[in-house]
């Protein structure tokens, strides 16, 4: 008798192990993936409130406002102001690039984003301004440097970034550009009130 209830406790424990482990794997029949890498885009997945239309290139104005320098870096805020007739939302990062003077086309590699600062959706009632901070480096310090004296930046999109249909040049950025692909010299933070 004994020995019959040591076999059903050891098969209790069994079970029991079994049931626990079940349990902690929500998909049953799927493979358990590794954590996921975080999104590509610029924007957040957030859901925008029903009837409020994303902010695009066409529905606000992009202005540049320095506010100091520290060794090799230059920071400042893009600002974001909705000059549409209507309230517009924003979630993520700017995209931004530097701007190439002879071409009037985007410079080096996309802005980097400064995960420090989380995105949140910003809703902007027409006339009000978001901002995005912005460290700029000092191209002497990656490259051959060329004088430029603008950005080109689009606000956070859901797409790939067409600098045709997406950017607006934002002027009276004194600096310098990388002409080479591979040198992102921006990074922002994301787009707050």
């Amino acid at each position: 008798m004994l020995c019959h209830m040591r076999h059903l406790g050891a098969a209790l424990s069994i079970a029991a192990v079994v049931v626990l482990l079940s349990g902690c794997h929500s998909n049953p029949g799927q493979p358990v993936s590794p954590t996921a890498s975080p999104p590509t885009s610029s924007a957040s997945a957030s859901p925008t409130p029903a009837g409020v239309a994303v902010c695009t290139r066409d529905s606000v104005k992009i202005t540049y406002q320095a506010t100091d320098s520290s060794a090799g870096h230059f920071h400042g805020q893009l600002n974001f102001m909705n000059t549409s007739a209507a309230t517009c939302t924003m979630n993520g990062y700017p995209i931004v690039y530097i701007g190439q003077p002879g071409a009037e086309s985007p410079m080096g590699a996309a802005s980097t984003n400064d995960t420090n600062s989380a995105p949140s959706l910003v809703t902007l009632a027409p006339g009000a301004t978001a901002h995005a901070a912005t460290t700029i480096t000092d191209a002497g310090m990656l490259c051959d440097p060329v004088n430029t004296t603008y950005l080109i930046a689009a606000p956070p999109l859901g797409h790939p970034f067409d600098s045709n249909s997406d950017s607006e040049q934002v002027d009276n950025v004194i600096g310098s550009g990388c002409n080479d692909a591979t040198v992102s010299l921006v990074q922002v933070g994301a787009i707050t009130l």
